[in-house]
């Protein structure tokens, strides 16, 4: 997405520098692409947040089977055992999801990370709760700088729009 952002803007400098239509023409194309491009994905983040959830939760469940079930990959279960640890949190919904796998509740889910863990010293909340938690945190704030990030670009096209008319004008 950077490299489309340079790209987009290697048009636009060389365009108003070199006072080169073609390149400002192709500068105001690719921007109307790219504010299209970007107004959609957040109008379908805002109207799909929450399926973050239920993804997260499938997610969670899968990725904890990896790591802890029979073919156990070390890879996972690393990043498994980081995740509760990080968030405080324990399997996808809480302790049951182990108990419902036929898996025993890792070290990972207790806090201090004791050599054996139980459910009565786990971590009672969920991963894909605490990382929704998460999210739901700092999503009004990326909306934010998101339309921000539009507004400047708009703002770039409509002044980009001028220059190539006034330099029609002036010829």
């Amino acid at each position: 997405m950077l490299k489309a952002f340079i790209g987009v803007g290697v048009f636009g400098v060389g365009g108003l520098c070199c006072k080169n239509k073609c390149m400002l023409k192709a500068f105001i194309i690719f921007l109307i692409i790219l504010i299209i491009l970007e107004l959609t994905v957040m109008i379908l983040a805002f109207v799909y947040r929450d399926q973050g959830e239920t993804s997260a939760k499938n997610g969670i469940k899968t990725a904890m089977t990896n790591a802890y079930g029979s073919s156990a990959n070390t890879k996972t279960k690393k990043a498994m055992d980081k995740l509760q640890q990080t968030f405080e949190c324990c399997g996808s919904n809480g302790t049951a999801d182990y108990f419902d796998a036929r898996l025993s509740v890792p070290p990972a889910c207790c806090p201090g990370k004791p050599d054996t863990c139980s459910s009565l010293t786990a971590y009672t909340t969920g991963c894909s709760s605490a990382l929704f938690a998460k999210f739901q945190k700092y999503t009004v704030g990326i909306f934010v700088v998101c339309i921000i990030f539009v507004i400047l670009q708009i703002i770039g096209l409509i002044l980009a729009i001028k220059f190539l008319n006034e330099d029609s004008d002036g010829k």
